[in-house]
């Protein structure tokens, strides 16, 4: 009898201390590991960029160094290319204050909030990587090549998932 009630605490500790933790654990593993897989953008690199996304439910934001979107994608909606020929700038929005907001053409998905705090993150960032972590969010950068230039791959993923079920457990 005592042997089952120590074999039912473990399990209970397991699924209610620490099932968030192990599940933030994985999930920030797979998004570094899926962003690892990235090295470069160019117009051939949107299929792998929406398979990453899809397969490890990802928003994946690429944008130049001065905050114009050239690439997003997330796990629901093809990717999309910012491209309008009747804007001057080819449809690369420009980053508004610190909301993310933008001109030009429309993206599934708006650059997050605290966009504007992981950009200073990774330039001050010796290793050309960053990562922001909330309590229900997880957000990692690094820079990628672009042509000539340097791109910034910005990926964003929700860590509150395991929440509701083991807040459902404990009861």
């Amino acid at each position: 009898m005592l042997f089952t009630a120590v074999i039912f605490t473990v399990l209970w500790l397991l699924q209610t201390v620490f099932l968030q933790s192990f599940y933030n654990g994985m999930v920030i593993r797979n998004t570094i590991s899926a962003a690892g897989k990235i090295t470069s953008f160019d117009s051939s690199m949107t299929e792998q960029l929406d398979e990453i996304s899809r397969d490890n439910s990802l928003l994946v934001y690429v944008t130049d160094n001065d905050g114009n979107m050239l690439y997003s994608a997330d796990e629901y909606k093809k990717g999309h290319h910012s491209s309008d020929e009747n804007n001057e700038n080819g449809g690369l929005g420009q980053i508004k204050g610190n909301k993310g907001h933008k001109e030009g053409r429309f993206h599934y998905r708006e650059l997050p909030d605290n966009y504007i705090e992981f950009l200073e993150s990774l330039s001050s960032s010796d290793s050309g990587e960053a990562e922001v972590k909330t309590d229900q969010m997880y957000f990692y950068g690094k820079y990628i090549d672009y042509g000539d230039d340097k791109a910034i791959l910005y990926l964003d993923t929700n860590l509150n998932a395991v929440g509701s079920t083991a807040h459902i457990i404990q009861l």
